[in-house]
């Protein structure tokens, strides 16, 4: 965008020497459009990735959306026999979807709403809304649904002997109305049918991981036990069979809140979609398992779009998407210490219909807090957000950090396309940090991904994985075939089989594998393909392996099952032929980042990684929006423009 000259210095008094003054300025200003900045050339801002937003999941952003005409308000001091105007607002959700028309707003006042979108025949049941409506805050101020209710001290009966006090507790609303159905120690496998979760809860620690009870302090969540005897001042115990909850702590010390709703909203197959904006959801009750209550959004087949929005401290996921159409989608939101994946869904591919689904600008911080999957028994969809089956995704800008259990960052599955999954902030997640599996046409480019499992993992056919700075994860890059095939063994929901992945441009540092190379987990025989088939390129990178044990390059099985491994890359470009143009640092002491112990991996300039870049393919240039050719364009990350 050129400037707008305002006004010509006084001392230009002739129309020929202005005029002059005019070409000059013109071409000043043609030249700095066409040299590409400095910024994004050098590596001026890496890691980038999303500002302005509280991660704790604590607080929700302040907005100011256009309040249109003839919204509907409400309020936590409103009365539903108010009409729902501004001077007089309703109370429930119930009444102000009532209340608002199809296409219509439901403005939303400061305070908790300890509410949900309830069918009113059944008062234990949700509801589904089947107009197309918008929830956004009022402005400068910040709504939020809660899922629990307070409990005071007369509401607690103490345990003569001991310090803990208990009261009668029945939730029959909770799984699908299904939660006394059977104990969650005999949730059913064959079938898998829950009703709460799949039976993966393995983690000691978390022994009623899949249980959607939940007891507050203070607004701190107290941590779960299996047994009355285990009950501490920061603990409680639900009995099942005796609908009736424990705490260890003395109630008059402290604000109780135990999660009695299992979810927010339903909202339904409805074309022209919903809106939620600047809205805060904490506290529900939802579960693990797939059904209707397992996220307290929860989205079917509409087009949705998801803003400046909190989900936090929910007992499973924050959204859930079935289906969603074009056009859908969620950016600067807030997923925090939500107990299982905090965002998911599920797409179009096996009945080819696109999705071009996005999520951009968005935080996810500590989910999975209940440490689901760490065995991938019956459930193995634990991470920061997974989606499956979708066709157009792109994940740009987010920040992901401390995934729990073994969950990890950003993963797509089960035959997805078209995905791009660029410019983020990948940060200590005991999973892989981008994880792109059976699926094909993937772009992994311009993140930054540090102290996971695999930095990038891809199963996953015509992928490129390109400009990418990796550091201290376990394992740099994964490529490998899963032992899936499309049409054998009665599957056809994946992709095709690993092939024609692209590894250019990305710097690894770090004292384990660099790159694993693998063919099927299980068995090489075709169509499963083996090492040698994966890749159409591998080159360009650089890599430091600093002074660790048995530092190893690559590791690599061949089809009849040999494992060989590569300490360097350039024996791994003598034996295989790769990687002729890449570049092996090792040492004591990391040459490549300005100062990598405090995270700052800007590249060093005069290292080999600076301004060595290969050019890009088109699609991946336009995917990242930068010029395909940059002589100054260094390997690794580099600032979104």
């Amino acid at each position: 965008m050129f400037p707008i000259l305002t006004s010509v210095p006084c001392a230009l008094t002739t129309g020929r020497t202005r005029l002059i003054a005019l070409l000059a300025l013109l071409a000043v200003v043609l030249l700095t459009a066409l040299v590409p900045s400095a910024q994004a050339s050098t590596n001026a801002t890496v890691p980038s990735q999303p500002t302005g937003l509280d991660k704790t999941g604590n607080s929700v952003p302040r907005t100011n959306y256009p309040i249109p005409a003839g919204a509907i308000f409400i309020s936590p001091r409103g009365l539903d026999a108010n009409p729902g105007t501004q001077a007089a607002p309703v109370k429930t959700i119930n009444q102000a979807v009532k209340l608002a028309p199809d296409g219509g707003t439901i403005v939303m006042r400061e305070g908790q709403y300890r509410d949900w979108f309830h069918d009113l025949r059944v008062p234990t049941t949700y509801g589904i809304i089947t107009k197309a409506l918008t929830f956004q805050a009022y402005p400068g101020e910040s709504p939020w649904f809660n899922g629990s209710d307070l409990k005071p001290a007369s509401a607690w009966t103490k345990t003569d002997g001991v310090n803990q006090w208990s009261m009668n507790w029945s939730t029959p609303n909770f799984c699908d109305g299904q939660y006394y159905s059977r104990p969650l120690t005999q949730q059913q496998r064959s079938p898998n049918a829950g009703p709460c979760a799949h039976f993966d809860m393995t983690d000691p620690t978390h022994p009623v991981a899949g249980d959607p009870q939940m007891v507050f302090a203070n607004a701190t969540p107290l941590r779960q036990v299996d047994s009355l005897s285990a009950v501490g001042p920061k603990s409680f115990f639900y009995d099942w069979n005796a609908r009736r909850m424990h705490i260890g702590l003395d109630p008059a010390s402290k604000t109780l809140e135990v999660a009695v709703r299992p979810m927010a909203l339903v909202l339904s197959n409805k074309g022209a979609g919903f809106r939620i904006l600047g809205v805060g959801f904490h506290r529900y009750a939802d579960n693990e398992f797939h059904n209707m209550t397992n996220s307290v959004v929860y989205v079917g087949g509409s087009k949705t779009v998801i803003e400046n929005s909190v989900f936090a401290y929910n007992a499973s996921a924050g959204v859930s998407y079935s289906n969603p159409p074009v056009g859908s989608g969620v950016r600067r939101t807030i997923f925090a210490y939500n107990g299982y994946t905090a965002l998911g869904a599920n797409g179009g591919s096996q009945r080819g219909i696109r999705n071009d689904f996005f999520v951009e600008g968005s935080v996810f911080y500590r989910n999975n807090t209940e440490n689901f999957g760490l065995e991938c028994t019956i459930s193995c969809g634990q991470a920061a957000a997974k989606f499956t089956h979708m066709v157009g995704l792109t994940l740009t800008n987010n920040l992901v950090e401390e995934t729990g259990g073994s969950a990890g960052g950003l993963w797509c599955d089960l035959n997805c396309r078209d995905t791009k999954i660029i410019y983020n902030t990948i940060r200590n997640n005991r999973g892989a940090g981008i994880f792109y599996e059976v699926s094909s046409q993937g772009i992994i480019a311009g993140n930054v991904i540090s102290g996971s499992s695999f930095g990038i993992s891809v199963a996953s056919a015509s992928t490129k994985v390109y400009n990418n700075t990796l550091v201290d994860n376990v394992q740099g890059i994964n490529v490998y075939d899963d032992q899936r095939s499309r049409g054998v063994n009665g599957i056809y929901d994946v992709g095709p089989d690993t092939r024609d992945v692209t590894v250019v441009n990305n710097v690894v540092s770090g004292n384990n594998y660099s790159l694993m190379a693998a063919g099927p987990r299980v068995s090489t025989a075709p169509p499963n393909t083996s090492a040698s088939d994966l890749f159409t390129r591998v080159d360009h990178n650089i890599f430091f392996q600093g002074n660790g044990t048995a530092p190893i390059y690559a590791w690599w099985r061949d089809p009849s099952g040999q494992v060989s491994s590569y300490r360097t890359s350039a024996s791994f470009a003598a034996a295989r032929g790769y990687e002729q143009n890449s570049t092996w640092l090792d040492g004591s002491t990391d040459p490549l980042f300005e100062n990598k112990a405090a995270g700052d991996y800007r590249l060093r300039e005069g290292t080999a990684a600076y301004q060595s870049a290969e050019t890009l393919p088109s699609d991946v240039a336009a995917a990242m929006g930068i010029p395909a050719y940059d002589s100054s364009r260094s390997r690794g990350a580099f600032a979104m423009p």
